[in-house]
């Protein structure tokens, strides 16, 4: 078949035109698009057209309208576009919307990759096919497919040219239909599409504008005008920057040229409009750009966002006190740890000044008192800028209880309560940092002490459940009230105090024992029958999955490694902290290596041009010329073949990508596993 004729086109182009006006009538969808695909496909040497809507997020596809030629044979609608067949090329068409062909002796890769050219070419007898997507969403699009079977007429540029007319054509029409149809359910009337759509326009809590491209307002909606405080003769018929913000000006002009340049695509902009009476309301407009009789008009819709804006800043500014408030805490730690060293120095000189006054002891209990106050603040602030550092390890549970119950047995003497440990003496392992278990326990210890009145008792227990292990410390004292069970965990948190505050302190600790034990994978809550019913609180960590044993966990110290020291075993150090340098020099050197340090990336380079060492560990914070940019320098000089080893205190994706980019072939998240780190250099 030949290429159809110039007439032929031509006589396409003003059915089409037709169709328009058809379109903006809004005729039904099934017969619209129908007549397109009738009228469509015979003109452009098709034996067979189908107008799908897929969504290939959920391998479901919907129908529109198909043709086929009289005498070709019919094929499924559902087989033409197999969908869960052509996986890859459903994705290709929704990321690029770019048109695909195929043909029977050239057939597109994809097809033959997903399995559907054996069904589309062979079973289906196509010769040629064109899927030309359009109108692509966030859920899927629209597609044309277009099928030549008696024989490969191919297609040219100027058919892709009307098939892309004719997709732009249902483009519109779908976009009209649904506008007709979303109307229809919103105003739930029976009156004259035109009505309906006025109601809508007009009364829908949402402002309404209609734009030309040199940014006149043409028409704008009731709620609109009501909402601003002008008048329609105040807005249409005049510029719409008039109602924008003089800051906001330059955005929303390039805004509406980006729309008009490209149009047929939904964007956004938030900015400031402002009201009859002066005062200023933040915006979010949705806008389109679309072909009508009239030219080109930017359909908007703008919400009033200023509420949801203050909002948003307001957990800002909260967000922000609270980092303040983190750093003045940590800052505060700090600074009355300077008074209290030399308070405890004195009181040890008067101690070996054989002083014995009892105002001694009081000045003792007090200072221990406020160094407590002060390591809370210190933990709290650390917690809450997550810069606790957990060294983990398998210990008996009953080891950690027993360190704990030794320094909360003083609290419990002063004020001659009874505490009853029941812990196994093994069976309950645990993979965790022993010495902020310790602080756990104490923590709960001394808030069960301080809650209880004289010679009560205190009962500290705990059990394996499965894969879990469970830690209960339980008083008969003051009790908790309903709402203050959730609450007794957060930062300042405390229950109400009398006036002499005989119960002082600062309400951190149950909000370390809370974050302590996140940490580890575990949770803690409170329960208590209520006011002077006395109170319990609950740990649950995870068991450790493998057995304590009393062997050492290392197998072979350093003395026992028999590793040959010689060339391909130097090692360079780079790190600007003497103790972390020194002490991993010393380490690997145990360990058989030939090891040098260096402090800085200059002195590094030199080392490394000296020594030409196999592998570099190189500390990404190094002073002046961080890690990245050593490594960069090391590629590029003649120890382009030397190993590097990135040490850094971060270990999100982005940061190990930076090292790689930067050369590295590995990326140590600090502190550094030797299980990890050995087997890298050997």
């Amino acid at each position: 078949m030949t290429a159809p004729s110039p007439e032929h086109r031509l006589d396409l182009s003003h059915a089409i035109t037709s169709l328009s006006d058809v379109v903006l009538r809004g005729e039904p969808t099934s017969a619209l698009l129908q007549r397109l695909i009738d009228d469509v496909a015979p003109a452009l040497g098709a034996d067979r057209a189908f107008l799908y809507d897929a969504q290939p997020s959920v391998e479901r596809v919907g129908v529109l309208a198909e043709w086929t030629r009289p005498g070709v044979s019919t094929v499924s609608a559902a087989d033409a576009y197999p969908l869960q067949r052509v996986a890859s090329a459903a994705r290709e068409l929704a990321a690029s919307g770019a048109a695909i062909q195929s043909s029977r002796t050239a057939t597109h890769p994809i097809l033959a990759r997903d399995g559907a050219a054996e069904l589309l070419h062979k079973q289906q007898s196509v010769e040629r096919l064109l899927w030309f997507p359009f109108r692509h969403r966030s859920d899927g699009y629209h597609l044309l497919v277009l099928h030549q079977v008696d024989e490969d007429r191919g297609w040219s540029a100027d058919d892709l040219a009307i098939a892309a007319a004719v997709a732009a054509q249902i483009e519109l029409a779908v976009m009209r239909l649904e506008l007709l149809h979303e109307r229809e359910r919103a105003e739930d009337a029976l009156h004259r599409s035109d009505t309906r759509f006025r109601l809508f326009y007009d009364h829908t809590p949402s402002m309404f504008f209609t734009v030309d491209s040199a940014g006149i307002v043409r028409n704008v909606n009731r709620f609109g005008i009501k909402h601003l405080g002008y008048s329609a003769a105040d807005m249409v018929g005049r510029s719409v920057l008039q109602i924008v913000h003089p800051q906001d000006h330059p955005d929303v002009r390039g805004h509406l040229a980006t729309c008009f340049a490209d149009p047929g695509v939904v964007r956004t902009i938030s900015f400031r409009k402002v009201c009859k009476d002066g005062s200023i309301i933040w915006v979010k407009e949705a806008l389109h750009v679309a072909d009508t009789p009239d030219g080109p008009r930017a359909f908007i819709v703008c919400e009033d966002v200023t509420a949801a804006r203050a909002h948003e800043e307001a957990a800002r500014r909260a967000e922000s006190k609270a980092h303040e408030r983190d750093e003045f805490m940590a800052m505060l730690g700090h600074e009355l740890r300077n008074p209290l060293s030399p308070i405890v120095t004195a009181l040890e000189i008067l101690r070996s000044n054989g002083n014995t006054e009892p105002e001694l002891e009081v000045i003792d209990r007090q200072v221990a008192h406020l160094r407590r106050l002060v390591d809370d603040l210190l933990d709290v602030s650390r917690i809450t800028r997550g810069k606790v550092e957990l060294h983990k390890e398998l210990v008996e549970l009953s080891v950690v209880v027993s360190q704990a119950v030794e320094v909360a047995r003083p609290l419990f003497h002063l004020r001659r309560q009874h505490l009853h440990v029941d812990v196994p003496a093994t069976g309950l392992v645990v993979y965790a940092d022993p010495s902020r278990l310790v602080q756990v326990f104490v923590n709960l210890l001394t808030n069960a002490a301080k809650y209880s009145a004289e010679e009560q008792e205190v009962f500290f227990s705990a059990e394996r459940r499965r894969h879990r292990l469970i830690v209960q410390v339980r008083d008969k004292g003051e009790g908790i009230e309903p709402q203050m069970l959730e609450r007794v965990f957060d930062l300042f948190a405390q229950r109400p105090q009398p006036v002499d505050r005989s119960q002082s302190g600062l309400g951190l600790g149950l909000t370390i024992v809370r974050n302590l034990i996140t940490l580890h994978g575990g949770t803690v809550r409170a329960s208590s029958p209520g006011r002077g019913e006395g109170s319990t609180f609950e740990v649950d960590l995870p068991a450790a999955a493998e057995p304590l044993t009393t062997t050492t966990t290392t197998t072979s110290g350093p003395a026992q490694r028999t590793v040959p020291v010689g060339p391909g075993r130097s090692i360079l150090v780079v790190d600007d902290n003497d103790d972390v340098r020194k002490s991993l020099v010393r380490l690997l050197t145990l360990h058989g290596y030939e090891v040098t340090g260096a402090g800085d990336g200059p002195s590094a380079l030199r080392a490394a041009a000296e020594l030409k060492p196999r592998v570099v560990l190189v500390d990404i914070g190094l002073p002046g010329m961080d890690g990245y940019e050593l490594a960069r320098q090391l590629r590029r000089s003649d120890a382009a073949d030397t190993r590097l080893f990135a040490i850094t205190g971060y270990g999100q994706a982005s940061d190990r990508a930076r090292s790689r980019d930067a050369g590295f072939d590995a990326h140590l998240v600090k502190p550094v596993d030797l299980q990890t780190l050995l087997p890298l250099l050997d």
